[in-house]
């Protein structure tokens, strides 16, 4: 396919292990927003708004402990900001199926609305992204993400396998048998076989939950990259994201759950 993959570990927008300038600005934002919660280092910035819109940033593989897109986040989103990072490559999961970071997102997220909360992030965290927006009834905005990572293994380059390899707990989120939900994913694909049978694995997911709505991109691109143009792309999808649950809500309380 022509990539890279010793150059081009994530190289996105959002994500953050090389490309990400660590300046007194982003250094600013993070020492004066860090919380510890369940011993979990979190940014966590509270405009003073009463707690309308989240946005939950999740930064993806070799993070080296960067929070991904905190800079752009707090100078152009005008909501309310949650990041996280995720340095052991686990997914998020940890070693209890993500018990742990449900937890500690759940301190944060109990005070808004679902519908006004929104998982962001790309493959690796593409994966939790989907995984909490959908435990929590919340939005998704993801570029790439791993759905199936059995599937993802199998098209996956060697370096990638050794972390699928160290994952303690994993599961496959087309696999798992979710209520009825009211949640709506954005996300944009390309045309890397892995990203491919994890497109169709999203697919099979929201085929199989009633209730979620889905804004499908599709990309040329045959590499695994980030396709969003910018915070403001990206910020777009966010949007339409928060417009399309709002569609979905009319839709459901005139066609309500059984």
């Amino acid at each position: 396919m022509g990539i890279d993959v010793e150059k081009s570990w994530f190289c996105w927008g959002l994500r953050v292990s090389t490309d990400l300038e660590i300046d007194l600005e982003y250094k600013t934002v993070v020492e004066k927003h860090t919380r510890v919660i369940q011993g979990e280092k979190v940014v966590y910035i509270d405009r003073g708004k009463g707690k309308n819109k989240l946005l939950v940033g999740l930064a993806t593989l070799m993070n080296k402990g960067v929070y991904a897109g905190v800079k752009s986040y707090y100078k152009d989103y005008p909501g309310d900001v949650l990041c996280l990072i995720d340095p052991d490559n686990t997914y998020y999961l940890r070693n209890d199926r993500g018990f742990h970071i449900r937890n500690v997102i759940n301190e944060i997220v109990k005070d808004y609305k679902p519908e006004n909360v929104v998982f962001c992030g790309a493959s690796m965290a593409g994966f939790a992204a989907v995984d909490l927006a959908l435990f929590f009834d919340a939005n998704a905005v993801v570029n790439n993400p791993q759905i199936n990572l059995d599937t993802t293994y199998e098209t996956a380059w060697p370096k990638l396998r050794e972390v699928l390899d160290q994952l303690e707990q994993k599961y496959n989120l087309d696999e798992i048998s979710f209520r009825s939900r009211s949640s709506v994913i954005g996300a944009v694909f390309g045309q890397h076989p892995m990203d491919l049978v994890n497109r169709d694995a999203l697919f099979n997911l929201c085929s199989r939950a009633p209730g979620v709505g889905l804004i499908f991109g599709n990309s040329h691109d045959v590499e695994h990259k980030y396709y969003y143009q910018g915070i403001n792309g990206f910020l777009k999808m966010v949007d339409m994201v928060f417009a399309h649950r709002e569609l979905m809500n009319g839709i459901n309380l005139k066609f309500p759950r059984v």
